[in-house]
């Protein structure tokens, strides 16, 4: 995943090698190499996001059923914090296993989500990196052409004497420095920009998946029903269909902003994440090595975006909790909106961030598991993307 520059896609053991080229290298199997390859279809796409979201439903569902059991609590009783909320969860019958209660339906439902999440994602980028130039984007596809033309013929020239081979290397200008710096800011800016409208889109096309599911999940966690059948039946008994969608626009402002900033937080920290070596097909020593450290960086950049997404969006998913568990008429049957505004004038920010606590040590975990579980399953179809500095 190092490199000099952002190759489109490597496959098991691939290499991004766009540093330097040996003179005695072939030039047209070095553009070879430069030639980003044809994007994986959705398919692969959606089965890798399946696995990254069933990594992270397993790890994240304990964590999910304290938030909400805190944010659920009824609004005439003070609240209560983290450890007691957990003590009373495991205090019934089922002990422990309390905690994963209504664990079929997100492990069904998120598994499907991420997977369109992930496809989503993927391709958008892809479809922008190839034609993104038609709306001001970075032109990606021209950048690599340069690239690969640039690293043949920045090739020290051999220039041979009787018996005296010497290398000339050419200076470049103070001007062409400064374009070049200028240049590569513009293709980081382009690039992230591409990444955030891909995450966009992603959380837009997820939130028809997510929404009904975190119904059904909210409102067996809450107890108002011993599992995922009840509920299911009850939504539809007193609004059809269209009862499932109670809380979609909700879901919208959390996961289109969301979602944006979720994977431009994961590229940001993957390309400043320190690397100390790259994909070798040699030792056995240095490709363990290798992936050590593309683990340590899956789990912390994926650890760090999963916290950043619920720092910023947890207000609002705490108002599409008490949206989507709140009955007819009820003061919680109202916009996401005044039910935010409302609970900021009675309970000022805490009350906003009701449920942190879980949440956040939940967004660690979780998220880092499900970013490990997609660069494996992505590695182990040969799809794997790689990850490098901005030029």
């Amino acid at each position: 995943m190092t490199g000099k520059h952002d190759e489109f896609r490597v496959g098991s053991g691939d290499t991004a090698t766009a540093a330097s080229a040996s003179a005695s290298r072939d030039p047209g199997e070095e553009t070879k190499k430069k030639t980003p390859t044809t994007p994986p279809g959705w398919a692969v796409d959606l089965s890798c996001g399946v696995v990254a979201g069933a990594a992270y439903t397993v790890v994240a569902h304990p964590f999910d059923t304290v938030k909400v059991a805190m944010q659920s609590r009824a609004n005439d009783l003070p609240p209560i914090g983290t450890m007691d909320t957990v003590r009373s969860i495991v205090s019934g019958k089922r002990g422990a296993l309390s905690l994963f209660k209504g664990l079929s339906a997100p492990l069904v439902g998120y598994s499907l989500e991420c997977g369109v999440n992930y496809a989503s994602f993927s391709q958008c980028r892809a479809w922008l990196e190839r034609n993104g130039h038609r709306f001001g984007f970075c032109d990606w596809k021209a950048y690599e052409t340069a690239v690969s033309t640039r690293a043949t013929d920045s090739v020290s020239t051999e220039e041979t004497d009787s018996a005296t081979t010497t290398a000339t290397t050419v200076t470049p200008e103070p001007e062409a420095t400064a374009r070049d710096a200028s240049s590569s800011e513009n293709r980081m800016a382009s690039r992230l920009a591409q990444v955030a409208l891909a995450g966009g889109v992603g959380g837009f096309l997820l939130s028809g998946i997510v929404s009904p599911t975190d119904l059904i999940k909210c409102r067996v966690q809450d107890g108002q029903f011993g599992g995922p059948r009840g509920a299911i039946v009850d939504i539809y008994k007193k609004g059809g269909l269209s009862g499932f969608g109670k809380g979609l626009g909700a879901t919208l402002l959390r996961e289109v902003p969301g979602n944006a900033l979720f994977f431009t937080t994961y590229e940001v920290t993957q390309l400043a994440f320190p690397r100390w070596t790259q994909a070798s097909r040699g030792t056995s020593s240095a490709t363990s090595a290798y992936w050590v450290q593309e683990t340590a960086a899956a789990v912390t950049c994926g650890g760090a975006a999963g916290c950043v997404f619920w720092f910023t969006m947890l207000p609002v998913d705490y108002a599409k909790t008490r949206l989507q568990i709140a009955k007819p008429g009820s003061a919680d049957d109202q916009s996401v909106f005044r039910i935010m505004a409302r609970t900021f004038r009675t309970k000022r920010i805490t009350g906003l961030y009701a449920g942190a606590w879980p949440t956040l040590l939940r967004a660690f975990p979780a998220n880092a598991a499900q970013f490990l579980a997609w660069e494996m399953a992505t590695q182990a179809m040969g799809s794997r993307r790689a990850v490098s500095g901005s030029d």
